[in-house]
């Protein structure tokens, strides 16, 4: 099994994070068993969200699954946080110093709506000090290759794509996502961002777009490593 692993970023080993590639189709339930057996940890102890490109965050409880939810924060739980993504961005979150995660499902519904933001309100209200925080924006779709029309990049200001001679543009959701993340006086080396493209990683990654909503699907996984 291969995976991109993010936990070194953090600068600390109370956390592991990772994106897996596209060797297994991790929507299937007994590959993401594998998966996460393979890595050591507990598959009894994760936390899933059912995906409905909503703006919808939770904190996770003793529930595995979560319905109508496209983000989950971790407020020192020994649940694992999981996500499936095709394209859209996964973007980890962590406090280092309350030691919280959160792991979000950015597509260009859930940032529209401010799906981002509704994560770190919860996030805040255990630390509001930005400072505290790192961000890694994972394998995702760029703006090479994600053509929308008009319905999709007039919720977002003309800086973040760039019009086409049919009508319509090319939309750079990472932008979105780090002029979000800034607008709270982030520091950029407080952010990492994976600069492979899923549609034209094809050999790496599975992509929604290239494989015409056939594709399979990687899984991120954010864990605290509780003692």
């Amino acid at each position: 099994m291969n995976y991109t692993n993010y936990s070194s970023f953090f600068g600390s080993r109370d956390v592991f994070a990772c994106t897996s590639h596209n060797d297994f189709d991790y929507s299937i339930i007994k590959n993401k068993k594998s998966f996460i057996k393979n890595l050591k940890l507990n598959h009894s102890n994760i936390a899933v969200p059912t995906q409905t490109h909503s703006n919808n965050v939770k904190v996770v409880n003793t529930n595995s699954t979560y319905n109508n939810t496209d983000g989950l924060v971790n407020y020192g739980s020994n649940k694992i946080l999981t996500l499936l993504t095709a394209d859209c961005v996964p973007i980890f979150i962590y406090d280092k110093i309350k030691k919280n995660i959160s792991l979000v499902h950015s597509g260009w519904r859930g940032l529209s709506t401010g799906i981002f933001f509704n994560a770190m309100d919860i996030l805040f209200k255990a630390n509001n000090s930005i400072k505290d925080f790192k961000f890694v924006m994972g394998p995702s779709i760029k703006k090479c290759c994600y053509e929308v029309d008009i319905k999709v990049y007039s919720k977002f200001d003309k800086k973040f794509y760039e019009l086409k001679n049919d009508g319509k543009a090319m939309l750079d959701l990472q932008s979105v996502l780090l002029n979000q993340i800034l607008s709270y006086g982030v520091f950029i080396s407080d952010v990492l961002i994976d600069k492979e493209c899923t549609k034209c990683s094809y050999k790496k990654f599975f992509s929604y777009r290239r494989e015409k909503g056939n594709s399979g699907r990687m899984l991120s996984i954010f864990n605290l490593m509780l003692k």
